[in-house]
């Protein structure tokens, strides 16, 4: 990908403009170039060059993160294992830390449908498109399959990481 510097319309600061593989705009040419969104004119690929230059800094790090867990000589077992119930987490919409045992206990609530202080939800406002829904498109699984029952089994038993 290459860049030249122009005015982000969404963003209003100078950013480099990205310029999409050849191959990649032959294969998904609707994604590209000026769209209207919500009655806005927003250039696909400025905005690509805005989010990679303001989240440059985050990238890094969580590449030198990764790359730190992968060289390390910890046993996988303690590379990977689950977070401790106390370890804390910020939410990055609102700054909040929380524990991974509320994080656990919001989903549980959540679940149960039970209200609670540490109820939380993703996406209240939008449903999930029909064809991204994982549910009604198995291919979109992320952790594995979960139908028919046995290939869940097999997939939780599986030593995959």
């Amino acid at each position: 990908m290459s860049t030249g510097t122009e005015r982000s319309a969404s963003a209003g600061v100078r950013v480099s403009k990205a310029t999409i593989r050849e191959d990649i705009l032959q294969s998904f040419p609707g994604l590209f170039g000026t769209k209207t969104i919500n009655g806005r004119e927003i250039n696909v690929e400025q905005e690509i060059a805005a989010l990679a230059q303001e989240l440059h800094p985050e990238i890094a790090a969580a590449l030198t993160a990764r790359r730190a867990l992968l060289q390390s000589p910890a046993p996988v077992r303690e590379k990977y294992a689950w977070p401790k119930w106390d370890d804390t987490f910020e939410d990055p919409v609102t700054g909040q830390f929380w524990t991974y045992r509320q994080i656990i206990q919001g989903l549980i609530d959540n679940f149960l449908d039970r209200d609670s202080e540490w109820l939380w939800r993703l996406n209240d406002e939008v449903d999930i498109p029909k064809d991204a829904h994982p549910l009604t498109n198995p291919g979109l699984e992320l952790t594995g399959p979960w139908h028919p029952l046995d290939m869940a089994v097999k997939a939780l038993n599986s030593p995959a990481p």
